[in-house]
């Protein structure tokens, strides 16, 4: 209600402390029947007086039919909640999910769920600053958070999660963002990192072992993350890429277990990897990411350089690749095949990027708001990888194998484009007789 003259003044003291809407207009229809009762005996005229407690009554009768005024409904929607967290995580209770349904509702295992809440909950988001009212358990805000990221579609909107956890819309987006902001903070530094000098000599060396070819860091491939949403831009045109939707483009980077170690994320979906990848960090400032010698395979739409070597591709006219060309692309395709299945697999566990739906429009924050999901994404992937395998600690080998010496190296901090890091792969090869194990399969 908008109160007006000295009962605006009652409307403010009463906010003021605290009272709730409901105490509010019953103390306000309390007020008006005294006030009415002394006016009877003074003045004929209490029409207008009737009127204004009518009105107060009928607001009285609509407040008691609020839920949020309704301390039963509240009582109610934390069992419920409760009762959700007992059936979801623990199996002695009977849960209605095996390990596999768990799995596929919210994208791991309960055994890595575990790990990964004891890691964020104790983040400051999880708290109220002013000390009022506890959140929702961690928990169920973590749940929430990856059933929408393992969800393609609009099968976890706001509004139909309703039917799935037991909040408010706006809650469950406010919990999302608490999550993300958790991960992020506590996480990111240790799960989305380069490599630093001696991980990268024994990522090139376990490379070199596998496929012959030397001093190689890591694999680079572009992927297209389509949009639910038209962008709500002038230029909302530049974001329908080719494959007939509204999409962004992400160029990724991933070693030899396919773990992220770097993405340059949100350019239009019509821009072409070649661009993308010359305004990424990496392009511009090769020297804080490749030692001497050391450089990426990528396929053929990027231009070499001395720290990226792309597979050969036919110029304008020509109808086939000369045959060593062939089997150069046929070596590096086998090891450069793992960024293909690094992004296949971020986007399987988290089908919510192969359908995001997050409107672009003009305001900075609806670019920051997708760019925060994008990263949770990237770390969440490299998390799994390491809980699923934790197969090795980089900080703990002893004997680092040292840079291959047979493979002629050029400083990166020259940024010199050329075919000169791809012809000397090339010699290297054929000097290792590589290119006859190709023909003889």
């Amino acid at each position: 209600m908008n109160f007006v003259g000295p009962l605006a003044d009652y409307d403010r003291y009463a906010r003021s402390n605290l009272i709730s809407k409901l105490e509010l207009v019953f103390n306000y229809v309390q007020l008006m029947r005294r006030h009415r009762q002394r006016m009877l005996g003074k003045s004929p005229s209490t029409d207008a007086l009737f009127v204004i407690e009518q009105s107060a009554l009928f607001e009285l009768l609509t407040a008691k039919k609020e839920r949020y005024l309704n301390e039963r409904f509240y009582r109610d929607r934390y069992a419920a909640r409760d009762h959700m967290l007992q059936l979801d995580l623990d199996l002695q209770l009977g849960s209605k999910y095996n390990e596999r349904e768990f799995r596929i509702h919210y994208r791991m295992g309960r055994s890595s769920f575990m790990r990964l809440w004891s890691a964020i909950k104790d983040h400051h988001a999880f708290k109220d600053p002013k000390g009022r009212k506890p959140q929702v358990n961690s928990q169920y805000q973590l749940l929430i958070l990856l059933k929408y990221l393992g969800t393609e579609g609009d099968g976890m909107s706001n509004q139909k999660a309703r039917a799935i956890f037991p909040s408010s819309s706006g809650s469950i987006d406010a919990m999302k963002n608490r999550v993300i902001v958790a991960i992020i903070d506590t996480l990111s530094d240790t799960s989305y990192f380069w490599p630093k000098n001696d991980e990268r000599t024994y990522i090139a060396s376990e490379i070199e072992n596998e496929f012959i070819i030397p001093n190689c860091i890591g694999y680079g491939d572009g992927t297209l993350l389509p949009l639910a949403f038209k962008p709500s831009r002038p230029n909302f045109t530049d974001f329908n890429g080719r494959k007939g939707k509204y999409t962004i483009t992400m160029f990724v980077v991933c070693d030899n277990k396919r773990r992220i170690r770097y993405y340059h994320a949100g350019w239009p979906g019509n821009v072409h990897d070649k661009r993308v990848f010359s305004t990424s960090s990496i392009c511009n400032n090769p020297s804080k990411y490749f030692s001497t010698g050391q450089y990426l395979l990528t396929d053929s739409a990027l231009v070499p350089r001395d720290f990226l070597i792309p597979q050969y591709k036919k110029a304008q006219g020509q109808t086939f690749l000369d045959e060593e060309s062939e089997q150069f692309n046929t070596i590096c395709a086998k090891p450069r095949v793992a960024v293909e299945h690094c992004i296949g697999m971020l986007k399987s566990r988290f089908p919510f990027l192969r359908d995001i739906r997050l409107r672009l429009t003009t305001k900075k924050s609806s670019f920051i708001r997708l760019q925060r999901y994008i990263r949770v994404a990237v770390v969440l992937h490299n998390l799994m990888i390491g809980y699923d395998d934790p197969n090795f600690n980089y900080d703990d080998v002893d004997n680092q194998p040292t840079t291959n010496n047979d493979f002629v190296a050029i400083n990166p901090n020259s940024n010199m484009i050329g075919p000169t890091a791809r012809q000397r792969l090339h010699n290297y090869l054929i000097a290792k007789d590589a290119y006859a194990v190709v023909t003889t399969r």
